[in-house]
């Protein structure tokens, strides 16, 4: 593996060590102000890092070359802060590229058989949530 190849790896490491940290805290925090067990700290991380995704692809033009931006910024922190993030960039990137019938099956299909997926797991492990 090339010495670039490695420094990509240490930024996404330590992006992806401060994301988690920031998620795990900020969430904690919010979470205390639940209502009516509505999770509003998962809510707010994951908003908070799509809109932070956007910043960072619209300034990034202006910091190309500078850092290896997309490995500590976008695939590190974001992607430690929440995987939602990169849910909403791969469904933005299929838009653009007008790929509207896989938009439109990721973006349903995410979360429904993420869910399914989930519940499955639970019954076939012998256990539900209590």
């Amino acid at each position: 593996m090339g010495q670039r190849k490695w420094v990509s790896i240490i930024y996404i490491l330590i992006g992806s060590f401060v994301g988690g940290l920031c998620r795990f805290l900020l969430s904690t925090w919010l979470n205390r102000f639940q209502l009516n067990g509505f999770p509003i700290g998962t809510l707010v991380v994951n908003c908070l890092g799509s809109i932070l995704l956007g910043v960072v692809l619209s300034y990034g033009i202006l910091i190309e070359g500078h850092l290896d931006r997309e490995a500590l910024l976008e695939i590190g922190f974001l992607g430690g802060m929440t995987t939602f993030s990169s849910y909403t960039l791969e469904s933005y990137d299929l838009i653009q590229k007008q790929k509207f019938g896989y938009a439109f099956f990721y973006m349903i299909g995410s979360p429904i058989f993420g869910v399914i997926g989930f519940w499955a797991a639970l019954v076939i492990n012998g256990g539900l949530l209590k």
